[in-house]
């Protein structure tokens, strides 16, 4: 399994710098007709070019190169990494997503409509790129099938239903089945719509 891992990186302005002084060997060397360098300088300079990237803060760089996992950066600003690599961004954002909502027949004839709030963030960004096709879309279908499994036996049940119980199994089990997708869930809380039928 592959798990996140720091890769080489350098400031992005001194990089910038060296880019630069590159293009302008490349333009001298054109005008003094010294084609060889000039092409050699050109070459180095685009090539340098394809390893600069912005990241924001709290967003991950995960670098590929050739398809293969080179690692991620974390830093944040205008840097240089490995030259002609993919670097994908994912957000380490607190985010937050609301299931679709199960209907089921409850006590004294009355309908309730189900759902569960999740509040998760990616705390691995290799693992939510690479375990799984898309993290966000995985966790909404654990958390859709952990309401059917959890939640609405709890709703069936007669007597008091205790909320709080079923938030902490819910959001136990929840990280349970979606650790190894990189991705950490902070609060589960299932919601409750009840009306009478």
């Amino acid at each position: 399994m592959i798990v996140e891992k720091d890769t080489w990186f350098i400031n992005g302005y001194i990089s910038s710098l060296v880019i630069a002084v590159a293009l302008l060997v490349a333009f001298l060397n054109i005008f003094h007709q010294q084609m060889v360098v000039a092409v050699i300088s050109f070459l180095l300079s685009i090539v340098l070019i394809t390893g600069l990237t912005m990241n924001q803060p709290n967003e991950i760089v995960v670098v590929q190169l050739f398809g293969m996992y080179v690692g991620s950066i974390r830093s944040t600003g205008w840097i240089m990494t490995v030259p002609l690599t993919r670097k994908t961004k994912v957000s380490q954002k607190i985010h937050r997503f609301t299931t679709e909502t199960i209907h089921i027949q409850v006590e004294d004839n009355q309908l309730a409509g189900v759902s569960a709030v999740v509040t998760y963030k990616v705390v691995d960004a290799a693992k939510a790129l690479f375990t799984v096709d898309a993290y966000l879309p995985y966790v909404k279908m654990e958390a859709y099938l952990l309401m059917n499994t959890i939640a609405v036996p709890y709703l069936k049940q007669e007597g008091a239903i205790n909320m709080k119980e079923i938030n902490e199994e819910m959001k136990h089990s929840l990280q349970k089945n979606v650790h190894f997708a990189g991705v950490e869930i902070i609060a589960c809380h299932c919601v409750i719509d009840e009306k009478q039928v």
